[in-house]
């Protein structure tokens, strides 16, 4: 933000009595990201019953240098941080806590710099000699998720043995007795046993869902379904285990098994679904998440195979937030079969989450069978934007999932606004033809949003949303906001839309400012005046410094001059 418009915010808020309270940073206070012990150790306090603050104690020469290090990573100068954490980790400095931290860091600052290899081994230095790195150590679980970040991301590059390594650390981790399971698969003309269910329990309710046929019957029929009653025996011993600390020690790699997962993909001998098909295979205390990855995985194949195995999760699987992420996946498939499972899902549930999932993969959808395609997803949302036994803020966000859509015209959104009876949808509505009418100039429905503007039945935020919508339109430009503020709009809230209407201008039409200034000047609504002052304080033009200051010095009552003819009402 340029001096000018610092100078001309800070006047603006003056101006309409704005105060900033309880919100200054106390002295010596090191509230970063990714510092809070430093913060939560240096900020000053006040006593509860005097006004009397501790003075801020020196920093040390290494607390200076952590901060200066992460306030260095968070301008992306990662040069400069990975040069300070070597300082610090180099315990040349008298005070040694930092030590470890600054090992985690500069390592983190050489993955971004792309300096594999150093970061890699930075870690290892600090597992094998830090206490804080090692298991239930406070840095334990962010050293090993960026250990195998930069694990997968060297296996990807082509180093062959690094990807055989994680392969065999997921073996290696796998001991059935810690209640883990295998599943053999060639790799490379060799065997290998790879991780199939590895993740934590949600939770009784979603677990217990219902009892249905299990979507690989396609394939498998013979397969027995469990009952409802053995589902619930299965849960009841997964939550005795977990009682007794065996399930967290089972889980606790799960890490490492989604990142053998990850790297298992890459290799072009794999048949990936196959391995899929067999993690999904698996129900115990650990597939949770290994599920939910799994699905993402499937939907990245975009084959017929890959969607009937979503759709199939979608209809079968016990567990919600696997089907949700079955349902969000939906939209890369240009199938009918897929198309229809997210309509007749949206259509039925009466879950917040798992419609809106299927409303957000409908508007991402590539579903065309002819124009018939896109008239059937169209046409799917416009039901449920008007369906009144759907939660209005399901509504909404099939209203905006309209807007959202490229293939939905300006004239879909109007035609649907008379059966909108609520006027919050029909703001949303109104909101969404604006991003369209400004994305496409569409004056048709520019002129439409007018007449709602001047419509007195309407509420005067549903008709404030359609002053918007009309004033997104190219041939809308400041002289004409302008003289339709002067001799048309006499109602307040009007003309607040209006002045900012013009502001929005500001950056394109250098004549905004001083309009503005022109209008604010003659202005007898005292809300209108502050809001117009705020936005013009916000406009960065350096002729409206004087304007400002000169209505600091100037009493209100002599700054408002009457309009020829009188007030208006």
């Amino acid at each position: 933000m340029n001096k000018c418009k610092r100078s001309l915010m800070a006047l603006g808020m003056a101006l309409i009595g704005v105060a900033a309270v309880d919100t200054a940073v106390l002295p010596g206070s090191l509230s970063l990201l990714g510092a809070r012990s430093l913060a939560a150790q240096d900020s000053t306090t006040v006593a509860p019953d005097s006004a009397a603050v501790r003075p801020p104690r020196t920093y040390t020469q290494e607390e200076n240098m952590f901060v200066e290090a992460r306030r260095a990573i968070s301008a992306e100068d990662f040069e400069r941080a990975a040069e300070l954490f070597a300082a610090i980790r180099s315990g040349r400095l008298q005070n040694k806590r930092y030590v470890a931290d600054a090992f985690y860091w500069e390592a983190f600052t050489r993955y971004r710099q792309g300096d594999l290899e150093d970061a890699r081994l930075l870690l290892e230095v600090l597992m094998v000699g830090h206490d804080e790195a090692q298991r239930h150590g406070r840095l334990y679980a962010d050293v090993r998720n960026l250990h195998l970040q930069i694990r997968s991301q060297l296996a990807a590059r082509g180093d062959a043995g690094e990807a055989e390594q994680l392969l065999r650390e997921a073996e290696a981790t796998l001991d059935p007795m810690t209640g883990f399971d295998v599943m053999p698969v060639e790799v490379g003309g060799e065997i290998r046993h790879l991780p199939v269910a590895l993740a934590d329990v949600q939770g009784l309710a979603d677990t217990l869902l219902r009892t249905r046929p299990d979507p690989r019957d396609v394939t498998r029929p013979d397969r027995a379904q469990p009952t409802q009653s053995e589902t619930l025996t299965q849960f009841t011993a997964q939550v005795a285990a977990r009682s007794q600390g065996q399930e967290q020690e089972a889980c606790e790699d799960v890490s490492v098994q989604l990142a053998a997962l990850e790297a298992l993909m890459r290799f072009e001998e794999v048949n990936r679904m196959q391995v899929l098909r067999g993690v999904l295979d698996r129900m115990d205390e650990c597939s949770l998440k290994l599920h939910e990855q799994t699905v993402v995985l499937i939907a990245r194949e975009e084959t017929a195979e890959a969607a009937g195995l979503l759709i199939g999760v979608v209809e079968y699987h016990p567990e919600q937030s696997v089907r949700i992420a079955a349902i969000s996946e939906l939209w890369r498939f240009d199938s009918t079969a897929a198309f229809t499972r997210l309509s007749t899902t949206l259509a039925q549930s009466d879950d917040y989450r798992t419609q809106v999932a299927a409303i957000n993969a409908l508007r991402r959808s590539r579903y065309w069978a002819g124009p018939s395609g896109a008239t059937a997803i169209q046409d799917q949302l416009i039901n449920t934007a008007l369906s009144t036994s759907k939660e209005a803020r399901i509504r909404r966000e099939a209203i905006r999932a309209l807007g959202r859509r490229t293939a939905v015209k300006g004239a879909i959104l109007t035609g649907i606004y008379p059966n909108i009876e609520i006027d919050g949808l029909k703001e949303s509505l109104l909101n969404a033809l604006e991003s369209k009418i400004s994305a496409t100039g569409d004056e048709n429905s520019a002129t439409w949003a007018f007449e709602i503007a001047f419509t007195r039945t309407e509420s005067a935020d549903v008709r404030g949303e359609a002053f918007g919508a009309w004033a997104a339109a190219p041939s809308v430009d400041v002289p004409r906001l302008a003289g339709l503020f002067r001799d048309s709009l006499s109602e307040p809230f009007m003309r607040r839309h209006a002045l900012y209407a013009i502001y929005q201008r500001a950056d394109s039409d250098p004549n905004a400012a001083p309009t503005m200034m022109e209008l604010i000047r003659d202005e007898q609504d005292e809300e209108v005046r502050e809001r117009g002052i705020y936005w013009l304080g916000r406009t960065g033009s350096e002729e409206a410094v004087d304007f400002l200051l000169q209505l600091l010095r100037t009493p209100p009552a002599d700054t408002a001059a009457h309009r020829p003819g009188g007030p208006r009402h």
